[in-house]
């Protein structure tokens, strides 16, 4: 699937491998689910929104979910969920192109354009200000970053800027507490030649390295207590997860020689809350960690992935998706509890074969995380 994961660096295209069906050797038809992946999760008013893309048997589409219900949004991917006075926001891309949805209405953002047209994506938003919030990675103008060629970038409704002083890298995810933005991401310390994790914030323009060395932050939240971020940093083999407290770095617990990741950080009552998954040597396993506590959840597999957490009522939501050895199959996990996520069902002729899907590969490989290096390889979609 995506080939989430190519664990390769670099830029890359969308790109979308579907085989030739074989000739059928047997009459009829019979139906197939197709490929799904859910990449966050919203909970409001008792229902439980997921953002995500399906496979359509020609191309991946953006999407969202309602209580199991299948919305399509008519893009590509559906990266990040937020729900404000029970209208749905959902930012990713469309064709390349960065974006966001209300309800099932596209309003494109503006930044500048790569030679093939690609421009970005979002990887977060946020509706609960006074403004739609949202950030991630947008084509930095032509020569302002030589050795890197994607900005971290935050748009106000569909106006983009660059974070100030300008960050050459990614911007994973945005957070408002009491009127102020704060951002997690990765950037490119072009001096050393390293991928270092930081939080950015909008009340007095400050970037923040995170330490722990190469790294990055993927996830932010904010209340009262704190600034925390969650992610993963590199030992030197492995890649490790990790959440920060303000600038206090807590090392979470997955396999002693194996790669993990903390993708989602939210804190409730006082406790920490981070989502992710630990490789085993064979598969990968999804999981919560509760401070430090890590419980697994149902659902292994050569390719898991859990994306985002919310806990409501002391019970924790995590989304994700699983390979089930046939297909992708987008979820969500309350609790232990693991809940599929519909895809589309197609007829197909008895006897073919059936669609082998090569996951789109995100823009850059290192800004979202991927860095080739054998095994200390990380792992983390887009």
């Amino acid at each position: 699937m995506k080939n989430l994961l190519p664990r390769t660096a670099g830029l890359f295209l969308v790109v979308l491998v579907v085989s030739c069906q074989q000739p059928a050797t047997s009459t009829g038809t019979q139906t197939q689910v197709l490929d799904s992946a859910a990449f966050s999760i919203a909970l409001s008013n008792g229902s439980v929104y997921v953002g995500g893309e399906f496979w359509t048997g020609t191309q991946w589409e953006s999407c969202y979910w309602v209580d199991g219900q299948l919305v399509d949004t008519y893009g590509t991917a559906a990266l990040s969920i937020s729900v404000s006075k029970g209208t749905v926001y959902a930012g990713g891309q469309a064709g390349g192109i960065p974006c966001y949805w209300v309800s099932t209405s596209l309003y494109t953002l503006d930044g500048a354009s790569y030679a093939d047209g690609i421009t970005g994506e979002v990887r977060s938003i946020d509706a609960s200000g006074a403004s739609v919030k949202s950030v991630g990675i947008d084509h930095a103008a032509v020569n302002q970053h030589t050795y890197y060629p994607w900005e971290a970038t935050i748009w106000t409704q569909t106006s983009p800027s660059g974070l100030s002083p300008t960050v050459p890298g990614s911007a994973n995810s945005i957070c408002d507490y009491a009127g102020t933005y704060y951002v997690a991401g990765q950037f490119f310390d072009g001096t050393n030649s390293v991928w270092l994790p930081y939080v950015w914030n909008s009340a007095n323009q400050t970037t923040t390295t995170l330490p722990g060395g190469l790294g990055t932050a993927y996830s932010i939240y904010v209340d009262g207590s704190g600034i925390y971020a969650c992610g993963q940093i590199f030992d030197g083999k492995w890649w490790k997860p990790c959440y920060w407290t303000n600038t206090t770095m807590t090392r979470l617990a997955g396999t002693g020689n194996q790669n993990a990741s903390a993708n989602s950080v939210t804190v409730d009552s006082g406790t920490v809350y981070t989502a992710g998954d630990w490789y085993d040597g064979t598969n990968w396993n999804p999981c919560y960690w509760a401070g430090t506590a890590r419980t697994d959840l149902p659902g292994s597999s050569p390719d898991t992935f859990v994306s985002s957490v919310a806990v409501i009522n002391g019970t924790v939501y995590c989304a994700g998706y699983y390979y089930d050895g046939s297909k992708y199959v987008a979820c969500y996990w309350a609790g232990a509890n693991r809940n599929d996520l519909p895809g589309i069902t197609v007829t197909t002729t008895k006897g073919a074969k059936g669609l082998s899907v090569a996951r789109p590969k995100p823009f850059n490989g290192e800004s979202a995380g991927f860095h080739d290096g054998g095994a200390g390889g990380s792992r983390r979609a887009r």
